[in-house]
């Protein structure tokens, strides 16, 4: 299965056991920081035809990764339903 880079481009990602991993902005607005600045931080979007990737926020996503991983969602999807037709078939 391919992958794809979602890391943010900005500040480093919090721990996964941090709470503030989940929910960044909440936690940059009880720092005090204006919601004006977080919210400017994430309204982003755009496509650099170059590269070949797409920048949400502070995210950046490569277009080639997202649609191989996107035929692999849809194959595990339709690999799931598959096995519950066939366990229905078999009662």
């Amino acid at each position: 299965m391919a992958a794809y880079d979602a890391t943010p481009t900005s500040a480093p990602a919090a721990p996964a056991s941090s709470p503030t991993a989940r929910n960044p902005q909440k936690a940059r607005a009880r720092a005090g920081e204006p919601l004006r600045e977080i919210a400017s931080t994430y309204w982003r979007f755009a496509y650099d035809p170059s590269a070949q990737t797409i920048e949400s926020g502070p995210h950046v996503f490569s277009v080639h990764e997202a649609v191989s991983a996107a035929g692999d969602l849809a194959y595990a999807i339709y690999m799931a339903a598959r096995q519950v037709d066939l366990r229905g078939q078999a009662t």
